[in-house]
């Protein structure tokens, strides 16, 4: 599978793993794969990951690697915590999304919406 890099070195998700001192190709890897569904290949897994939402998915996983957990473990475990939490009426203003959506589900959904429209 041809892994989309990142366009947000500085900040988003890869950023968040450098300046906290982990592997950042690695973990941006483990994502990625860990995250592409139907409703989200790759490119709209990354560009998730490249936002200030990809930053606090980060600040999650890592610390969950630094407790310990393993590196693709932390990521299914962050993602599922995430779609405990519904998207929300302000996210879903403006999409045909209703609010009781899985928040992580909603983004990304979002996101793929986006990129549809550019």
């Amino acid at each position: 599978m041809n892994i989309p890099q990142t366009q947000n070195r500085e900040y988003g998700f890869y950023g968040t793993c450098t300046l906290r001192g982990q592997d950042a190709d690695a973990l941006w890897q483990a994502a990625v794969c860990g995250l592409i569904s139907p409703i989200a290949p790759a490119e709209v897994v990354a560009v998730f990951l490249d936002t200030r939402h990809g930053r606090h998915f980060a600040d999650d996983v890592v610390q969950q690697v630094e407790d310990g957990v393993a590196t693709d473990e932390a990521v299914a475990h962050t993602a599922a915590r995430w779609n405990q939490w519904r998207l929300g009426r302000e996210l879903a203003r403006g999409t045909h999304l209703p609010a009781s959506v899985p928040y992580l589900a909603g983004l990304m959904e979002i996101i793929a919406l986006e990129m549809e429209e550019a």
